[in-house]
This record gives C-alpha cells, structure tokens and sequence, in this order.
C-alpha cells in the first residue's frame, strides 16, 4: 500500500481504547426493550463522572456555533427520530427493478412486467447496509442506460416505507438521480442529485435509498450526499463501489442520535448512548480502513467528513481522560 495512504488511514482511524474502557465496567441488567445499550439488550450504560457530559455540552456547544458543516454534524448527532440501526432489519420490503439493471443468476428474482423484474428483501437483506450495497450494484450493472427501483412495504412498526430511484445518463458521462419518498405529512418529495460519473451515482444510490428507508433525518441524507459528490470524477471497481456504499450508510447510521439525550439548552446530558458511541466508532474505522486510498483522499478533503471524525475523536479523548484510560 501506498505510504501516503498508510499514513493518511493512521491519521484518520481513531483509537481503540474507548471501546475496551466500555466494554469492561460492572453492568447492570434492565429488562429486554428499556434504555440498554441496543433495544433489548438488557444492559445499562456505565455511569460516567458529570465532568464528563459537560465536556460533550461543551463539544456539541461549539459545534453549534460554528460553520454549516459542523452544524450538520450536531444536528446528526442530536437527532431525535425513529431511526432503524444499521444492523437492524427494517421490516417485509420488497422491490421492482429494472431487468438490465440486475446481475446475471441474481437469486430471488421474479418477472414483474414488461422491462421489470420483482424481488422480495428478506429478513437479513432488510438491513440498511445490505440494501446500500445491493442496489449499489444494481445501478452500477446498468452502465450508461436508463433505469429505475422502487423499494416498499411496511417496517417493524407497521410504517407504510417507500423509496423510488430514477437513473438519467446524461453528457459527459454524469447521471441524474432522482429520489422520490414521502415527507413527514405522507405526501411524496423529490430529490434530484447529479452525480459526476456513473461509478459515484451508483454509490449514492445505494447508499440515500438505504438511509431514507432506515429514517434517516434530512441533516444525515444531506452530510451523506456533500460526502459521496466529493469523490469527484473517481473511478471504482464493483467491490469498491458496493464497500463504499455500505461503510457510508453504517457510519451515518451508527453517528446519528448518539447525543439525543444532550439537548440543545440542556445543563446535563439526560442519556448517554454509549453503545451508539462504540459503533460509531468501530464503524468509522471500518470505513476509513476499508476504502481505497483515492476515495479516502478525495472523502478527508469533505468538511463533514472531517468534523465526524475529529469529533468522535474528541468525545474518546473525553471518556478515556475520565475513565483513566489512554487518549
């Protein structure tokens, strides 16, 4: 591997001695469903020194007054709604497809009507990441035709979820993509987004599909877009395009809501998703380890991508600086 790209991937990666300093304190059991650690997980937090949440105030207060890329991040990580994680299934979603747009002997494929085909997104392959990758893929497969998905059918709360995705060549090799899903009314909303290349259009294809049907907040769609356009005119095998796709959409995922419980006008953090803060970090480290040296270049000159780093970065320090453990 290239040195430069070593030594950008050393500078990026955060540390991992605050997910050793989570992982080992005395645990407490709460019923499955309560504030655990994941739903269900019948863990409580740690407790942690009340230095410790002012100092996250004292992070999310200067992120707020800053610039609009480090309001965005605040506002990811303060997020409030219902969010499906990235390792939770979604719910009985299924898919029409443009027949060119999907990959010789792709199992589970049905016809649909003339030009379409059908498939049925069992439980695993409801996951946010899964959904990033596979129709990563799919738009990637159709080269420079037109095409099209539509992904719908009820989550795990009985949420009617419906995201459509149009796919416009146009010159110069970029390709329109247009979104169009249901605002918080029920009334259908329509993103267009031109990608430079068809490489970058697929990444986002996979990658806005996947965070729109998890829930995600308009803040995360809108960090998610700005990162992927900054790959510029990048070239990208199918590997990495379907990697780049699903480290995107688990790091955003995992980011968003971390600090809900650390209010705008709050004097103390009322929660503390601690287990949010492990995969945060874990997952940004698996984006930043696992994405080739020219995307990761292109992805550390985003300001958002930045600020998400340096900011998880931050709040380890705080942690590990309270808990004893090594920044």
């Amino acid at each position: 591997m290239d040195q430069t790209v070593v030594s950008l991937k050393r500078a990026f990666a955060i540390g991992a001695i605050l997910l050793l300093s989570i992982a080992q304190p005395s645990l407490a059991h709460t019923p499955r469903g309560s504030n655990g650690l994941t739903p269900g997980s019948e863990i409580v937090p740690p407790s942690l020194p009340p230095q410790f949440t002012q100092d996250i105030l004292r992070i999310l207060q200067a992120l707020r007054s800053g610039n609009p890329s480090q309001r965005t991040i605040a506002e990811i990580l303060q997020s409030t709604g219902r969010l499906y994680r990235y390792n939770e299934a979604i719910g009985k979603l299924k898919a029409t497809i443009s027949q060119s747009a999907v990959p010789p002997n792709e199992p589970g494929i049905e016809p649909e009507s003339l030009g379409l085909v059908r498939l049925d997104l069992q439980r695993d392959d409801s996951m946010p990441g899964s959904i990033a990758a596979r129709f990563a893929r799919y738009v990637n497969t159709l080269g420079n035709q037109n095409g099209q998905f539509r992904i719908f059918g009820n989550d795990r709360q009985g949420v009617s979820r419906e995201m459509r995705v149009e796919i416009l060549p146009k010159s110069e090799g970029q390709v329109e993509l247009q979104f169009t899903s249901k605002d918080a009314t029920g009334n259908p909303k329509t993103e267009t987004i031109l990608a430079p290349n068809a490489d970058v259009a697929a990444v986002l294809a996979g990658l806005i599909s996947a965070l729109d049907l998890a829930n995600a907040s308009s803040f995360t769609l809108q960090a998610a877009t700005k990162m992927v356009l900054s790959l510029g005119q990048i070239n990208l095998t199918l590997a990495e395009i379907e990697q780049l796709s699903q480290s995107l959409t688990e790091s955003l995922i995992a980011t968003e809501s971390m600090l809900a419980g650390c209010g705008e006008s709050a004097v103390a953090c009322t929660t503390l998703n601690m287990n949010g803060l492990k995969l945060a970090i874990q997952s940004y480290n698996r984006l930043v380890n696992e994405t080739n040296g020219s995307a990761l270049l292109a992805l550390s000159k985003n300001p958002e991508f930045q600020i998400l780093g340096n900011t998880l970065r931050q709040i380890r320090a705080t942690l590990a600086s309270q808990t004893g453990g090594k920044p």
